[in-house]
């Protein structure tokens, strides 16, 4: 081969890799999972993510040598805070472990004002511990470990968005507190507090019960003793009523045999006096009260 020749081909082999080292400074590519910035000199020149006017993942061109590009995540990120100790609004301490998701949603906003994701998860590590400080803080222990913890990480998170998002293009997807605990040097003081607090409130419905029982018993002895009245009162008009007829039934057998009347109630007085055991009675033997122990006629009177 002739001299000629091979610079011929030195020439066209360098034409060619100078050709394919521009076309790489010339395109690039920007994937499904990221969104891209291109900057000109440090001044942001365009944005590629779907929101973008220059659209999301795909081919793009910038302007060879001048542009260089700048990649950021697509995909949700995640920040974990370290355990913090708040004071509650009823002056409980609670040690609170916590987590946020988030992302970038202004790729510009978040180079002008982070440029570098590990800068960003610091600043929202300080901002996530601010916004639990702040809305827990205005909160009572007890809705944080289990009665309004939902309504209380959306809270969070608006408190968060409205800082980050403005200010850094980064929006707070969601916050979630994976425990909320008493330290240990308190669980024995907030102990005895629930138990002194249970006393109370058992004892108070102790109390409640005592005066609903007095207060029954009373109403039933009111109205037992309204049913004793009225018993006595119809006991005594029918045993009036039975005295009046036992004394009609008296007088009309008197009327009618006089003789055997006396007879009769004597045999009742005799009954009722000879009833008891060693009864022992002194009378002559003459006495009205003997009258018929004479003979069947009564002849000893």
């Amino acid at each position: 081969m002739s001299e000629t020749s091979s610079r011929n081909l030195l020439v066209l082999g360098g034409t060619i890799l100078g050709g394919l080292f521009l076309l790489a400074q010339t395109v690039f590519i920007v994937p499904e999972q990221k969104q891209a910035l291109v900057l000109q000199f440090g001044n942001p020149t365009a944005v590629y993510n779907p929101a973008g006017a220059r659209g999301g993942a795909g081919l793009a061109l910038k302007a060879p040598f001048l542009e260089n590009v700048v990649y950021y995540e697509k995909r949700n990120l995640l920040i974990d805070s370290p355990k913090n100790e708040i004071v509650t609004n009823n002056q409980e301490r609670l040690e609170v472990d916590a987590f946020a998701t988030w992302r970038i949603a202004n790729p510009l906003k978040f180079y002008q004002s982070l440029r570098l994701t590990e800068q960003a998860e610091n600043r929202l590590d300080s901002l996530l511990d601010a916004a639990l400080r702040d809305v827990l803080g205005k909160s009572d222990s007890s809705e944080i470990i289990s009665g309004r913890r939902a309504e209380l990480m959306r809270r969070i998170a608006l408190n968060l968005n409205a800082k980050t998002r403005k200010d850094f293009g980064v929006e707070v997807i969601d916050v979630r507190i994976k425990k909320a605990d008493l330290p240990e040097a308190n669980l024995e003081k907030v102990f005895q507090r629930m138990s002194s607090e249970r006393a109370l409130v058992a004892e108070g419905v102790r109390a409640r019960g005592r005066e609903q029982a007095s207060r029954i018993t009373a109403e039933a002895e009111k109205e037992a003793t309204i049913i004793r009245a009225e018993a006595r009162q119809k006991s005594e008009a029918l045993k009036g009523e039975g005295d009046g007829l036992r004394n009609q039934i008296y007088a009309n057998a008197y009327g009618k045999d006089p003789e055997f009347f006396a007879f009769y109630r004597s045999m009742i007085a005799y009954e009722k006096t000879f009833k008891a055991e060693n009864t022992r009675i002194v009378l002559t033997p003459r006495g009205d009260f003997f009258a018929y122990f004479g003979d069947d006629r009564g002849a000893g009177r």
